[in-house]
Formats: structure tokens, C-alpha cells, sequence
């Protein structure tokens, strides 16, 4: 999804640049508290990235990802 939105607006692509520090966490059957104790530090930086930076989620429902990612 993140590729093809890159390449539609002609936007570099960078998938090293957010490291999950985990594995994958299943969010759909946490309330928003377990979310977020599940989301804490499971992000890192990956690889240096300097200006804006676009981040995409196939899922949004707390915000509680996109928010330790950020």
C-alpha cells in the first residue's frame, strides 16, 4: 500500500526507515489502554530520513500505531 501510494505521487519509497522491534502484535481484540502499553517502544528508527515524512497504516482505529511510530 505504502509503495503504491510512494509511486503514485511520485514520492521516494523508504520500508527501512521504521524498524518494528517485536512481532506483530494483534490489536483487534485490545481496548485502547492495552493498546497502548502493546505499541510502546515496538517502533524504532530504521534507516536516517531527513524532511517530511508520509507514514501509512492499513488500519487506523485508536491512532494508537501511528502514534508510537511517530
Amino acid at each position: 500500500m505504502a509503495r503504491r501510494a510512494a509511486v503514485g505521487w511520485s514520492l521516494p519509497w523508504r520500508p527501512g526507515a521504521l524498524k518494528k522491534r517485536e512481532a506483530d502484535v494483534r490489536m483487534a481484540k485490545l481496548g485502547l489502554a492495552e493498546r497502548k502499553a502493546a505499541v510502546r517502544g515496538l517502533y524504532a528508527p530504521g534507516e536516517p530520513v531527513t524532511g517530511r515524512v508520509l507514514l501509512v497504516d492499513d488500519v487506523i482505529t485508536s491512532t494508537t500505531t501511528i502514534r508510537a511510530a511517530a
